[in-house]
């Protein structure tokens, strides 16, 4: 059976990833493999007011859980992993696991200088991809903010084939 990897983080794009995976999972008879990576806890970060990890870690848990049964109650072969671990290792560990048919990930806007000295994830996914990559790209609020190289006809994905 094929399978599709949605990465998952739960920002603007999840809803969006959910439903490209849905229609593409019903389009090659494949089933979803929902993943979420949650970072260990940071020394010191309960000192910044982080919260408890713990506590966060139940928390997209259970919103993991109840985005896997809401796919499931539509008839949608369905499961979710939750990781905790570095997020780009982890990933490239789970799509290694996998071998899926397709992966999609959402993309992020965080800057020059934020991609230029911690690499930018979502390129370094399609770079490590032995499959498809679907970069879905979160929804513009108004036609006139987008930004180069968005489409505002509609089309607000790209796809990147793993070389």
């Amino acid at each position: 059976m094929k399978t599709i990897v949605a990465l998952l983080d739960f920002s603007d794009t999840t809803a969006r990833i959910l439903d490209e995976a849905c229609a593409r999972a019903q389009t090659i008879n494949a089933e979803i493999v929902l993943v979420h990576i949650t970072e260990p806890p940071r020394v010191g970060a309960d000192l910044i007011g982080s919260g408890d990890p713990a506590e966060q870690y139940l928390i997209e848990q259970e919103e993991l859980l109840g985005l896997r049964d809401s796919l499931a109650a539509l008839g949608v072969r369905v499961r979710a992993r939750q990781i905790q671990g570095t997020v780009l290792e982890t990933i490239i560990n789970q799509i290694l696991k996998l071998q899926p048919a397709l992966i999609i990930v959402g993309a992020h806007h965080h800057g020059v200088l934020h991609d230029f000295l911690l690499g930018d994830t979502t390129r370094q996914i399609v770079e490590a991809a032995q499959c498809a990559v679907l970069v879905v790209k979160r929804e513009p609020a108004d036609v006139s903010e987008t930004t180069e190289g968005d489409n505002p006809a509609g089309n607000s994905f790209a796809v990147a084939a793993a070389m």
